[in-house]
């Protein structure tokens, strides 16, 4: 028997197989995961190695792409009354978030184990980073964890040790990737139908994104840890809580030269984006986006 890593429920048999490596679903959350332990952990201490490749006008330039989208992420953050203006971002990369956070007034710290992202967040925009040990029981009204949990071992673990850090009161805010977006079912289901090779993988990419969360299974996980759910949404590219659209990354390297394929690749991706919002209508977004309370 494994415990389900999202609500702890167990699932004893694997649906499929994918990377070689049994995927498993949880027959109570939904939620599916790669049977622990991992067998080939992914080392993110060198995480985003490209950064190596930007100078500081690239720096900025993508700073300025996500500006808006994450003043609006802090103004929904604000509406919650959070017991007061220090925020932390695990899993910050290069800090884009923490240091918009710190020019509309908070007092914001960023936690990275990937050694060129933080770096380049320290060098860039005098991000402070930290760890989860160095902050104090209490001391934070905002956490956040974007594109966090999906790697983790053991999320419930983490957010655990994130409550603890947290005042009474205080705003954890997560996006995950959704279980089985509406591209990706489709994608399954046409290479089903032409017979093709290929599993059912979904959000899942081996030894990287190792659970695919449901809504029911994040609300779950974040319940175990001590957390209220507030609020939780569907939601896909082009939503103001998504990556910025880079359609320069399409056509051209980091360097300015040109790239083959860049058309293809946008039309693919736009088509891709397009199914996912139609898809969140009934729960087959692309991301999910949810705000919880400590209690």
């Amino acid at each position: 028997m494994t415990e389900c890593p999202a609500c702890a429920s167990q699932a004893d048999f694997p649906t499929y197989v994918a990377a070689h490596e049994p995927v498993l679903k949880c027959q109570k959350c939904g939620s599916t995961f790669f049977a622990r332990p991992i067998a080939r952990p992914h080392d993110y201490g060198t995480y985003y190695p490209y950064l190596d490749e930007f100078d500081r006008p690239r720096f900025q330039w993508e700073i300025s792409k996500r500006r808006k989208s994450v003043q609006f992420q802090l103004r929904e953050i604000e509406r919650l009354c959070p017991p007061g203006r220090t925020l932390v971002d695990f899993g910050a990369g290069p800090g884009y978030f923490p240091a918009i956070a710190r020019e509309a007034g908070w007092n914001s710290f960023g936690i990275e184990t990937s050694t060129p992202a933080s770096e380049a967040g320290a060098r860039e925009f005098d991000v402070r980073y930290t760890t989860l040990n160095q902050l104090k029981d209490g001391s934070c009204a905002v956490m956040t964890a974007f594109h966090v949990l999906e790697h983790l071992d053991s999320p419930a673990a983490v957010l655990k040790t994130m409550h603890r850090k947290l005042a009474h009161g205080g705003v954890l805010v997560v996006h995950v990737p959704n279980r089985e977006s509406m591209s990706s079912l489709l994608r399954y289901v046409l290479r089903r139908l032409l017979r093709r090779p290929g599993g059912r993988y979904g959000s899942l990419y081996y030894p990287e994104h190792i659970t695919g969360f449901t809504r029911g299974g994040l609300a779950l996980c974040a319940d175990r840890a001590g957390f209220d759910l507030i609020k939780m949404r569907n939601r896909s590219l082009w939503s103001r809580f998504y990556d910025p659209w880079l359609v320069r990354n399409f056509f051209f390297e980091i360097d300015g030269k040109p790239k083959r394929g860049g058309l293809l690749r946008l039309v693919r991706q736009s088509m891709s984006g397009l199914l996912d919002n139609i898809g969140s209508v009934c729960g087959r977004g692309d991301w999910l986006i949810a705000h919880f309370r400590a209690r």
